[in-house]
């Protein structure tokens, strides 16, 4: 209790030294009285460091007088108040570029915000994803760990055969590249090409993503996550119980809902009918509509396009009216588990370039770029219980349509009545309900003050990421105290 009360009075300091912005932890600016010329400045700045054991930043002798200063950790600010000559201490603040550096997909579910993603750190988030899709091209901003070609052809001969496939694994897991203006939703995330579309032999089949599934299931030691950016229409047992058996080792599945814009369950409305779109009508996995984001940030302001305008459901994605009642998760979208961008997506293309996609095709790799994201910070599910238990997370913690960061229309261009949430990353919400609260302070004081050498060490509480739960973990959480509250 004593630990946990220490830990709320930290917090409430840093909230106040918060109030005004995002505060550089013991910096300060200070103001000296006017008129003050540059050698009393120098020397107010070094009586300022007699007095407090501080380091001065930069002097200031035109615009205004004064300087800036770090303090030694824990010393009031006040101290620099008694300084002679000095009017005004203010809290350093942080500042960022103004500038679209990173792809508008992953700026608009706040990945690149994320403590886990740590994008621009030069670090990779400790997942394997694989792309069941058209290949993966050599690519410099993609760590690709291995991969099977399962169509007409050798087997390691895994390479895109039109770039589809690079598009998606980009999109879920490219690195930083700030001259690009390229990052995935998991950064630097181990990717695995599983080729099921070949330029030889056969037409693509189920088949042969039925052995991809297989293969996968028989790898699930290593396998986290698995998108499928892909569908067939119809009923197919074999599909399903292959799925089901892969889940059921802890991988996680996420399916594209598909380009038709119509019901998962097809026309009539019923699974396990031949109009189903498989395997987004498949409770097992994470299904993901597609919505129209052209700005990465919420608000409707970007610019419209011939499927919707900014901020709105995507026209061509598929949706569902309805559920089976044996679903694992609980979605207001019913068998949709979340919406997230899919229209003129930026991502990695063939022969190391990059280029913008659209569908559900690119909706999907966020949704699984969010799981890798989990599975990072609270580790791999052992069984299926744990997939579901990942997939109500990533839900839970998602946006409403209506609210203030969701929809611009607050929902109404989605064509059913069952609004499911967009997926997005709110940093210290610990405890994956959609907001930053009392809860999520409890499970930041349980980890207070351990390593990643500790036993009681929580990877998701590490919101400044150095692999210690301390106050500049404090500081994170304070700034996004209360979000999610809309």
């Amino acid at each position: 209790m004593q630990k946990i009360t220490g830990l709320l009075v930290l917090l409430l300091l840093v909230l106040a030294s918060n109030a005004f912005g995002k505060a550089i932890l013991d910096s300060y600016i200070v103001r000296l009285e006017t008129g003050k010329n540059e050698n009393a400045v120098i020397e107010a700045s070094m009586a300022a460091e007699r007095a407090t054991g501080g380091v001065i930043g930069h002097r200031y002798f035109t615009a205004i007088q004064g300087f800036s200063i770090y303090l030694p950790e824990g010393l009031a600010s006040q101290a620099l108040l008694r300084v002679p000559g000095v009017v005004d201490v203010e809290p350093n603040l942080k500042i960022t570029t103004c500038s679209l550096d990173i792809p508008t997909g992953v700026r608009r579910i706040n990945a690149h915000n994320s403590p886990i993603a740590n994008i621009g750190s030069g670090q990779s988030v400790d997942v394997d994803i694989a792309i069941i899709d058209t290949g993966i091209d050599n690519h410099p901003d993609l760590n690709i760990a291995g991969g099977r070609n399962f169509t007409a052809g050798q087997p390691a001969s895994y390479g895109d055969i039109d770039g589809h496939g690079t598009h998606v694994a980009g999109i879920a897991g490219a690195k930083y590249n700030s001259k690009t203006a390229m990052a995935g939703v998991a950064p630097g995330a181990r990717l695995w090409a599983l080729r099921v579309f070949g330029n030889i032999g056969p037409e693509p089949n189920l088949g042969d993503v039925i052995k991809a599934v297989d293969w996968v299931t028989k790898n699930a030691d290593t396998i986290d996550v698995v998108n499928m950016s892909l569908s067939a229409t119809g009923v197919h047992s074999s599909f399903h119980e292959a799925i089901k058996q892969s889940v059921a080792k802890g991988v996680v599945y996420v399916a594209a809902a598909g380009n038709s814009a119509r019901d998962v369950y097809g026309p009539d409305g019923i699974f396990g009918t031949s109009d189903d779109t498989i395997p987004a009508a498949y409770s097992e996995v994470m299904t993901v509509s597609a919505m129209v984001d052209t700005d990465g940030n919420p608000g409707g302001r970007g610019a419209s396009t011939s499927v919707g305008p900014d901020d709105t459901f995507a026209s061509f994605s598929n949706y569902s009216n309805s559920v089976v009642a044996d679903n694992p998760v609980n979605s207001t979208g019913k068998a949709i588990d979340l919406l997230v961008p899919g229209v003129f997506i930026y991502s990695t293309d063939k022969n190391s370039g990059y280029s913008t996609k659209s569908g559900t095709s690119m909706a999907a790799p966020h949704a699984a770029g969010l799981a890798a994201l989990y599975i990072a910070a609270n580790g791999k599910p052992d069984d299926a219980a744990g997939v579901y238990a990942l997939r109500q997370a990533l839900i839970d913690s998602g946006l409403a349509q209506a609210s203030a960061r969701g929809l611009a229309d607050g929902g109404q261009s989605d064509p059913d009545e069952h609004p499911e949430n967009i997926g997005y990353v709110t940093v210290g919400d610990l405890t994956y309900n959609g907001a930053v609260n009392f809860a999520d302070f409890a499970v930041l004081a349980s980890a207070w003050t351990t390593d990643e050498d500790d036993e009681g060490f929580l990877k998701i509480c590490d919101l400044y990421p150095d692999s210690s739960i301390d106050i500049a973990d404090v500081a994170v959480f304070a700034d996004n105290w209360l979000t999610g509250l809309d």
